[in-house]
């Protein structure tokens, strides 16, 4: 079971010993979940329907994609989500987020609604503010590091394109970058994986090459004939 917020599973377990789960929390629009209207039409959440209306009022229409003409996929990784996620994750996005612009889980494994952050609101997010006021209070020391697992990472990499890319190209920088902290058996799976992803790619651009060298090479073997016979 998750409380729906890593920081309070935290807490609860270092003050009472219990066994929460550190699960994700917050919102998992643009990140594992999709709102899909009954005539098949899919958007980010609910709340992002038809058009999103920005901070001065202004409504932007956001396209109608429908999984009964184009793969969920395909709109998964379509211009309007990656730009949504890309603005939702900027540095300065989520400085108005409070007390998420202070916590380690945010953008790890916590997400809280985006909205407020493309429109440029302010987001109290009050349990958490409690929370962290209680560690202080209590002198609750909590880890520095966020602890996932091998399939943690594989279920964030499977929704969120760049994540997935930049898991495969740095894996080390990444794990940094986002403060995870993983078991050795974990991390070696994690390695394992991205070193056979990086072979398939390879191969597969070596295949590439090798069958556009070889219409390179019938082209101009044709265009040779064609000048010799003229």
């Amino acid at each position: 079971m998750g409380l729906g917020s890593p920081l309070v599973a935290e807490y609860l377990n270092k003050k009472y010993g219990t066994k929460f789960p550190i699960s994700p929390g917050g919102c998992n629009a643009l990140t594992t979940k999709a709102f899909v209207q009954p005539d098949g039409a899919m958007f980010p959440c609910q709340e992002l329907t038809e058009h999103f209306t920005t901070r001065g009022g202004k409504k932007i229409a956001i396209p109608r994609q429908s999984v009964l003409e184009s793969s969920a996929k395909d709109i998964w990784e379509s211009k309007l989500y990656n730009g949504l996620l890309s603005a939702f994750f900027k540095p300065d996005a989520l400085k108005n987020y409070v007390p998420c612009n202070q916590c380690k889980y945010l953008g790890s494994i916590c997400w809280p609604c985006p909205i407020p952050s493309l429109r440029g609101d302010r987001l109290v997010m009050h349990n958490c503010l409690l929370t962290m006021k209680k560690v202080k209070e209590e002198g609750i020391e909590l880890n520095d590091k966020v602890q996932i697992s091998c399939q943690d990472v594989i279920n964030r990499a499977s929704s969120d394109p760049p994540f997935r890319t930049e898991i495969v190209v740095s894996t080390d920088k990444i794990i940094k970058f986002f403060g995870y902290q993983m078991d050795t058996k974990d991390m070696r799976q994690i390695d394992n994986l991205t070193g056979m992803m990086k072979q398939d790619i390879r191969s597969r651009l070596k295949n590439f090459c090798t069958k556009h060298a070889e219409k390179t090479s019938k082209d101009e073997n044709v265009n040779k004939i064609i000048i010799e016979n003229n």
